[in-house]
C-alpha cells in the first residue's frame, strides 16, 4: 500500500504523515494497493447561497413547530415514577 498525492498532472508518492499536508495545498489523495486507486481526501460539499437561505429558514420553521409541540404535548408521569 501507498499513498500518491495528485494535483493537475503531477503525481508524488508521499508519506502516511504529509497526507494532511498535500490535502491543505490542494492535492488530492488516493491510496494504491493492488493496482487499484481509492480516492482518500473528501471534499466539501458546494451549494449556493440561495439554496442555503432556504434550507436555513426551513430549519428555524421545523425548531419552532418543534417548540410548540413539547409545549402543548403533556407528560404523564409512569406508575414508578408516582413512587
Amino acid at each position: 500500500m501507498s499513498l500518491i498525492a495528485v494535483k493537475g498532472n503531477r503525481e508524488i508518492k508521499i508519506d502516511a504523515n504529509d497526507k494532511q499536508k498535500f490535502e491543505n495545498t490542494g492535492y488530492k489523495v488516493y491510496e494504491k494497493a493492488n493496482n487499484k486507486l481509492k480516492l482518500l481526501t473528501k471534499e466539501p460539499v458546494k451549494i449556493d447561497e440561495a439554496e442555503f437561505e432556504t434550507l436555513k429558514a426551513e430549519n428555524e420553521k421545523l425548531i419552532k413547530q418543534i417548540e410548540e409541540m413539547e409545549k402543548s404535548t403533556k407528560v404523564v408521569p409512569s406508575k414508578k415514577e408516582k413512587e
